[in-house]
C-alpha cells in the first residue's frame, strides 16, 4: 500500500528536471546585509537565492540583489556539487524551511523557480502571492504551513507537483486555466488540509469541477473529493469510470457511497480511512476492479454486497488500523455470489460470506 512516505526523505531524494541555470565553477556564497540573503550568481549573471536570515514577518522577496535578477529561490542537486565546495558542512536545501517569523510572503515575476520544500514548516505563513514568472509548484513547496489559508496562482502555473499544499489551511482552492498537470496522487497535493471545494476554470483544458469534486475534463475519472465536504452521501456521476488512488481518503463527512454502473477502477485507497462511512452501494453489472486497501480502515462499514463480475485485491474491506497493523475487522460480513471473487475474498480473509440469489 502506498503509505505516506517521509515526506523529508522524498525531498532528500527528489532531483528537479527543469533547473534554470547551474552555478559557475568559481561561483561562492555572498551575503546581503540588507536583505538578510545569501546568494549565489548563475552562469548567466542572474541570482539563485540560498538561505534566508532576516526576521520580517511581511516578506517581499526582491526582483534585484546588488544589481543581479533573482529568478530562483532554493536550490537543487543540480547545483548541490558546485555550491558544497564552499561549505565544510552540506548547506540547507530547503532556504527558508521552518521560518517562523514569515506571515506574508511576495514573490516577484522574476523568480521562474522555487525549488521542492522551499517553504516547508512555514508554520506562521498565513498569505502568498506568487509572481507571473512562475510555471510548476514544485513538490512540497508549501507543505506542513499550517497557518496557510490564502494563495494566488497566477495564470502562468501550468504544473503542481505532489505534497505541494499538504498540512497547509486551505479551505479552497482555484485550479486556473493553464494547469496541465496535477500530482497524479492528486490526495496528496492537498493531503490533511480542510479542503471544501475546487474550483476550476472553464477555460481549462485538462481538468473541471462540479460542486467542488474534481474530475478530468470529460468526467472519466474522478480524481479528487475535498476531505471536509459536508454531504453525508455521494453519488458517483455515471459518466465516470475510473476513480482515483486515494480520491476520498480520509473524508470526514460520508457516510454512504453510490457506485455507479459505469465505474471500472476502483483506485488504491480510494475511500480508505473515512470514520463515518456505513454503506456502499454498487450499481455496477460489468467488470469491476477494486484494487488494494479500497475501502481501509472503514471501521464503520461492518458489511458490503459484491458484484458478481468484481475482482478485488489485499485488503480492500474488512481491514482496519490497530496499533499501527492493518488487522481483520471482527464480524465483517461479505454478501456476494457463489464461485465469484467475493467468496473467494470472504474464504481467504475468514469474513462470513451470505450467499446472494
Amino acid at each position: 500500500m502506498k503509505r505516506a512516505i517521509s515526506l523529508l526523505l522524498m525531498l532528500t531524494i527528489f532531483i528537479s528536471s527543469n533547473v534554470i541555470a547551474s552555478a559557475s565553477s568559481n561561483s561562492k556564497i555572498k551575503f546581503h546585509k540588507k536583505y538578510g540573503y545569501s546568494y549565489v550568481v548563475l552562469k548567466d549573471g542572474n541570482v539563485l537565492i540560498e538561505n534566508y536570515y532576516g526576521k520580517k514577518s511581511n516578506l517581499v522577496i526582491p526582483e534585484q540583489i546588488d544589481g543581479h535578477t533573482v529568478v530562483k529561490i532554493g536550490w537543487d542537486d543540480n547545483d548541490d556539487i558546485i555550491i558544497q565546495e564552499e561549505f565544510d558542512d552540506e548547506p540547507s536545501m530547503f532556504c527558508f524551511y521552518g521560518n517562523n517569523r514569515i506571515k506574508v510572503l511576495t514573490i516577484p515575476d522574476t523568480v521562474k523557480e522555487i525549488a521542492s520544500g522551499t517553504f516547508q514548516r512555514c508554520k506562521k505563513l498565513e498569505k502568498v502571492v506568487l509572481g507571473k514568472g512562475i510555471k510548476t509548484i514544485e513538490d512540497a513547496v508549501f507543505a506542513d504551513c499550517k497557518n496557510l489559508k490564502k494563495i494566488k496562482i497566477p495564470s502562468s502555473v501550468t504544473e503542481i507537483g505532489s505534497y505541494a499544499f499538504r498540512n497547509s489551511n486551505l479551505k479552497k482552492f482555484t485550479i486556473g486555466k493553464n494547469i496541465n498537470y496535477i500530482s497524479v496522487d492528486t490526495h496528496y497535493v492537498f493531503g490533511n488540509s480542510p479542503i471544501k471545494e475546487i474550483k476550476v476554470s472553464k477555460q481549462n483544458k485538462k481538468y473541471c469541477s462540479k460542486k467542488g469534486v474534481l474530475y478530468n475534463k470529460n468526467k472519466t475519472s474522478l480524481l479528487y473529493y475535498p476531505v471536509k465536504k459536508k454531504k453525508s452521501s455521494f453519488v458517483i456521476p455515471k459518466s465516470v469510470k475510473s476513480i482515483n488512488d486515494y480520491a476520498f481518503n480520509k473524508q470526514k463527512n460520508l457516510k454512504k457511497i453510490t457506485i455507479s454502473n459505469k465505474v471500472r477502477i476502483i483506485g488504491d485507497s480510494a475511500f480508505s480511512d473515512i470514520k463515518k462511512l456505513t454503506k456502499v452501494k454498487f450499481k455496477t453489472k460489468g467488470n469491476l476492479n477494486i484494487e488494494e486497501y479500497a475501502f481501509w480502515n472503514c471501521k464503520a462499514l461492518k458489511s458490503v454486497k459484491i458484484p458478481q463480475k468484481a475482482k478485488i485485491k489485499k485488503e480492500a474491506f474488512g481491514f482496519i488500523s490497530k496499533r499501527n497493523k492493518s488487522v481483520r475487522m471482527k464480524g465483517f460480513t461479505i454478501k456476494g455470489y457463489k464461485g465469484t471473487a467475493a467468496e473467494k475474498y470472504a474464504k481467504k480473509n475468514k469474513f462470513k460470506f451470505v450467499a446472494l440469489k
